[in-house]
């Protein structure tokens, strides 16, 4: 009797090959789904973008899927404002939080059929799991996330058909996706609300440099911070990159590194992380510009002599977002 119902239940099973049934292949979904909490930890200090966070709070209360694109040159604070605003938002999204970088701005981007199948895994779906089409495996993506409130943040993308792949399907899901590209694609063809950044006003910065700083020695030097200020252009990642300098320094007054700065401009930044550096990271921005824009694109962080970049510093405010409209 035993070896019957054997024999029969290889019989269905064979049958059920077959007949292409999908069932053997689908993933069964377990009492107890995977919770991923991918994000990178919040950034610290952060100051500004009051705007932007609202932006990015009425995306995630639209009646669609929520679709952010946070588009600005490198150094701006992008990922910064992204990874702010989603540590914030952690409740909003109490099934999980997926991020992967891009790498959009190196010139490597990544393929998204691996990001695809990393949030496969990261779902709880190995990859001797995942179907072989790629198709196949951002429907089951989409499957797997429909119903359940998640947020993606999409780092460093190159460009929209990059991003599409990776977008979910359902109302429930949110997106929030940074770029030095526009995403027009993105904004036009997807409904992405568009997050353009301009740099941090001289408040913003001269608050950004106390918060690293500290308040005693920024109070000490207001002449030196304010030359810090004017040299870093209102770029977070100037100004992080300095302050971080200036933290690892202590017995160096402030006069003395501003003035450092001045002399040997983006030098003075770099540090043994060569893709951390504040050099680096605009000379990829740089790169991704026409000759035309790269003659007319001002990065104050990285000018010299100083009275070329000063002439033009009280202008710098908006010129950068209007690239970005």
């Amino acid at each position: 009797m035993g070896r019957s119902r054997c024999t029969g239940g290889l019989r269905e099973l064979h049958r059920r090959v077959l007949a292409g049934d999908t069932a053997l292949t689908t993933p069964t979904a377990s009492a107890e789904p995977v919770v991923p909490r991918q994000l990178p930890a919040a950034p610290s200090p952060f100051v500004g973008r009051r705007d932007e966070l609202d932006r990015l709070d009425a995306m995630s209360t639209a009646a669609t899927v929520g679709i952010a694109a946070i588009v600005g040159p490198g150094g701006i604070g992008k990922t910064w404002l992204a990874l702010h605003w989603a540590h914030r938002n952690l409740d909003r999204f109490p099934d999980g939080q997926l991020f992967v970088d891009l790498g959009g701005a190196g010139g490597s981007p990544m393929d998204p059929v691996v990001a695809v199948r990393g949030f496969l895994d990261a779902l709880g779906v190995g990859p001797d799991r995942q179907p072989a089409d790629p198709h196949a495996q951002t429907a089951l993506f989409r499957t797997l996330v429909a119903r359940r409130r998640v947020l993606l943040v999409l780092d460093n993308a190159a460009d929209t058909g990059q991003v599409v792949p990776l977008l979910p399907g359902g109302r429930t899901c949110a997106a929030v996706v940074t770029s030095r590209d526009s995403l027009p694609g993105l904004i036009i063809g997807h409904g992405a609300r568009h997050v353009p950044l301009d740099v941090l006003s001289a408040a913003e910065a001269r608050a950004f440099l106390t918060e690293r700083l500290g308040a005693v020695r920024v109070r000490e030097e207001p002449a030196a911070v304010e030359e810090l200020v004017e040299l870093c252009g209102g770029f977070p990642l100037a100004l992080g990159v300095t302050a971080g300098h200036a933290c690892t320094r202590p017995c160096l007054s402030l006069s003395a590194f501003a003035a450092e700065l001045r002399e040997l401009g983006p030098t003075a930044l770099e540090n043994h992380d060569p893709a951390a550096g504040a050099h680096t990271v605009l000379t990829w921005s740089h790169r991704r510009l026409t000759r035309a824009e790269a003659r007319l694109c001002a990065l104050p962080a990285l000018a010299r002599p100083a009275p070329d970049f000063r002439s033009r510093t009280p202008g710098r405010r908006g010129a950068t977002r209007n690239r970005y409209r």
